[in-house]
């Protein structure tokens, strides 16, 4: 098991109807919603979010600041 510290964030739901990722630091009791086109999936990787959406796009946000950068996928670039 990977320990937690005070400053991880963690996906607490991904509501796919919404197009949002709901993310919490725990310790902190700090939420955030972030919402992309399509998404329905979601990772931490390196402390960035990873969000995979229906439209083919991955998205990867800065869960901090907000800030997102939007790359194709694999299968949309093959």
């Amino acid at each position: 098991m990977d320990k937690i510290t005070f400053m991880d964030w963690i996906i607490e739901r991904i509501d796919s109807n919404e197009e949002a990722v709901y993310l919490k630091k725990p310790r902190l009791g700090i939420a955030r919603k972030i919402c992309v086109p399509g998404a329905f999936d979601a990772f931490i990787h390196q402390g960035q979010l990873v969000i995979r959406a229906s439209t083919g796009f991955v998205w990867e946000v800065e869960p901090t600041s907000g800030r997102r950068r939007r790359r194709a996928s694999a299968a949309q670039t093959a």
